[in-house]
C-alpha cells in the first residue's frame, strides 16, 4: 500500500528568552541583553495518508500553521494543542466511504475530502504539462519503458515537490496498471 506525504515548512516568531525557556536551554553570558529580541524558528509539518488527498491535507497544514502562528481561531469549542488537533484528525475522523464526499470541520472551516473508488481513474491535482516539459522526450519514453517492464526506477531531484508530482503523473498515466 502506498503512502502519500504532504509537507510544508514555515517559520514561527519567538522571543529569545521564551525559546530558550521552552526548550530548556541556558542563555550564554552576554546574551541576556538579547532576551527580548525576536527570532524566526523553522518548523515543518508533514501529514501522511494512505489516500492521495493532496489538497485537503495541504489545507489542514495551512490551518495548523495559522493556529500555531497566530494562536487563533480556536478549533471546535476551545483552543487545542497541536497534539489534540492531530489526535482529532487521526483518531476521531472515520475513513471516508468510497465514492462519497466527507466534510471535516476544523478551525471554523470545512475541508471536503472526496474518496474515490479504488478502480476509478486517478485524479492528478496538478498540471502535468509543466512536469512533462521539464523532461525530454527520450527521458519520458525511458521512464514509461521502465514502468511497463516493471524495472526498478530511481528518481533524483533537488526539487522534492516536482519529484513527487513527476512520479504521481507517471503512475497515473499507466492506469489501470499498478507499479509496485
Amino acid at each position: 500500500m502506498r503512502t502519500y506525504i504532504v509537507c510544508d515548512l514555515f517559520f514561527e516568531c519567538w522571543k529569545w528568552k521564551d525559546f530558550f525557556e521552552h526548550y530548556k536551554l541556558k542563555l550564554r553570558l552576554g546574551l541576556e541583553d538579547m532576551s527580548n529580541m525576536k527570532i524566526w524558528v523553522p518548523k515543518c509539518i508533514c501529514l501522511l495518508s494512505r489516500f492521495p488527498f493532496y489538497k485537503p491535507l495541504k489545507k489542514i497544514i495551512r490551518i495548523i500553521e495559522e493556529i500555531g502562528i497566530t494562536k487563533s481561531p480556536p478549533i471546535m469549542e476551545s483552543s487545542l494543542t497541536l497534539e489534540e488537533i492531530l489526535f482529532y484528525l487521526t483518531q476521531q475522523i472515520p475513513k471516508p466511504i468510497p465514492n462519497s464526499v466527507m466534510t471535516i470541520p476544523l478551525a471554523n472551516k470545512e475541508i471536503e475530502i472526496l474518496m474515490r473508488k479504488e478502480d476509478d481513474f486517478p485524479e492528478i491535482p496538478f498540471k502535468t504539462m509543466k512536469i512533462l516539459d521539464t523532461l525530454g522526450l527520450l527521458e519520458i519514453i525511458q521512464i514509461y519503458k521502465g514502468l511497463l517492464l516493471e524495472k526498478k526506477l530511481i528518481f533524483v531531484s533537488s526539487n522534492i515537490p516536482l519529484l513527487t508530482k513527476t512520479i504521481e503523473t507517471f503512475l497515473s498515466a499507466i492506469y489501470p496498471l499498478k507499479y509496485i
